[in-house]
Order: structure tokens, then C-alpha cells, then sequence
């Protein structure tokens, strides 16, 4: 058996060095994308509001708080009257009353 392989004489061939890709580039995007007035007056609409709904929440936390620390110094005052253990009840407040735990 002959393991040696034929000796194949061939011309060399040069290889172009400035080949083009077969696929043109795709179009550069644009820096910016204008919107329409109709569209930029809805965004601005949308933004006024949620200003508003952010100002009346900025009034109104105070106010919540306000009722909040009111309604658990109440709830601390009924446990000192009836001498409720807190580790045994809590204040249920849907029910308002004291309930065992």
C-alpha cells in the first residue's frame, strides 16, 4: 500500500486585497426623531397632570400623617384605660375593637 500522496502542481492565484462586501450598509439612523406639535401637546397634557396629582399628594401627606400619629395615640390611650396586654390583643381596626391574638 502507497501512503504518499500525489505532488499536485498548481498555478498560484493572487487574492484582490479591496474586496467590497456583497451587502450594501444599511442606511445610518438619525440622530434625533421629531415628533408632532399634536403629539408633544399630549406629552406636555400628561405631564401637567401628574404635576398636579403630585402636588395635591405633597399636601396631603402632612395631613395623613397628621391623622395617623391622631389615631394611634388614641389607640394607645384606650390600651392604658382598659389595661390591655398588648402581647395577648392588638387593636383590629377594620372591627375596632381589641381582638386576642
Amino acid at each position: 500500500m502507497n501512503t504518499e500522496a500525489p505532488v499536485v502542481e498548481a498555478p498560484v492565484v493572487e487574492v484582490p486585497t479591496n474586496l467590497q462586501p456583497a451587502v450594501p450598509a444599511a442606511p445610518a439612523k438619525p440622530a434625533n426623531v421629531a415628533i408632532t406639535t399634536e403629539e408633544k401637546l399630549t406629552l406636555r397634557e400628561i405631564e401637567n397632570e401628574f404635576l398636579k396629582v403630585k402636588i395635591d399628594i405633597d399636601q396631603l401627606t402632612p395631613k395623613l400623617q397628621g391623622a395617623q400619629k391622631k389615631f394611634v395615640a388614641t389607640v394607645d390611650a384606650l390600651v392604658l384605660k382598659y389595661k390591655i396586654d398588648k402581647t395577648k390583643m392588638q387593636f383590629d381596626g377594620a372591627a375596632l375593637e381589641f381582638r386576642s391574638l
